[in-house]
């Protein structure tokens, strides 16, 4: 009973830290794509908190769709001149490729997950000090990237926003030119129509932000296991050591295919 009890405790002390290391994983790129819908939160595991996530995720998906559009057909009804149709179809190209991401994390989340779970399982899971400061230290480059990235995302939007509310809203102009199925001159309407543009810019940058730092933070997670493997390699030239190594960079090459 004393031996089935302390397995148990140390069984359950693994899986706690198994826990933590899967929330402090990615913990500030998660954050990221929570907000804008890609991620849905590991606590939410109720099937009305999935339900009501799956609804927040159609809204902006359906937000971002909707901008696409109304881009895309103004490139095909109202191209004036060249000027205007390559900045309307780079906004559009940037909300497709926003529509594309938020679709494909939520579409492919189960994959994503287990792949976390097998960074965080043995044998890539850091175990004495040395490996454990290998991975902070990328830990703390993929938040650096994620920060940098954030303050000139978020930066980039302000601007717009700053700049389109003292001269376009002013003067009763959309931030972009669009196409839309209605009259928008009344002033409920382009209020509406406005700050819909203003959401979906701000929207579509965070998505492609959150998405792109968490695949880098992937690639650089994959380096991370590289370096952990030489470490492991020059620690020791035992045939056990050297076995599990080889088993080690087996599992990279599987876990990056």
């Amino acid at each position: 009973m004393l031996i089935s009890d302390d397995s148990s405790v140390q069984e359950n002390h693994v899986r706690h830290d198994k826990k933590k290391d899967k929330l402090a994983l990615f913990k500030h790129t998660f954050t990221t794509m929570t907000v804008v819908g890609c991620w849905q939160p590991l606590s939410w595991l109720s099937p009305i908190k999935y339900k009501l996530y799956s609804i927040y995720t159609l809204f902006l998906t359906l937000m971002l769709l909707i901008f696409a559009i109304s881009q895309f057909m103004i490139i095909v009804l109202n191209a004036a001149n060249p000027e205007d149709f390559t900045s309307v179809l780079y906004m559009m190209t940037a909300m497709c490729m926003g529509i594309f991401k938020i679709s494909n994390m939520w579409l492919n989340r189960k994959n994503y997950a287990d792949i976390i779970n097998t960074l965080i399982d043995e044998p890539f899971r850091p175990v004495i000090a040395d490996e454990i400061k290998i991975r902070q230290n990328f830990d703390r480059m993929i938040w650096n990237n994620t920060l940098f990235c954030l303050v000139l995302v978020g930066s980039t939007c302000g601007i717009i926003v700053l700049t389109s509310l003292f001269t376009n809203f002013r003067t009763g102009e959309l931030t972009y030119k669009a196409w839309l199925p209605f009259n928008y001159s009344s002033p409920a309407l382009f209020f509406f129509v406005y700050t819909h543009q203003l959401i979906s810019i701000i929207t579509g940058a965070l998505v492609n932000l959150a998405c792109d730092c968490f695949i880098c933070g992937l690639l650089l997670h994959i380096c991370c296991q590289i370096e952990i493997l030489d470490y492991r390699l020059n620690k020791s030239h035992t045939w056990e050591n050297l076995r599990n190594c080889v088993r080690h960079h087996d599992l990279i090459f599987k876990l990056v295919s």
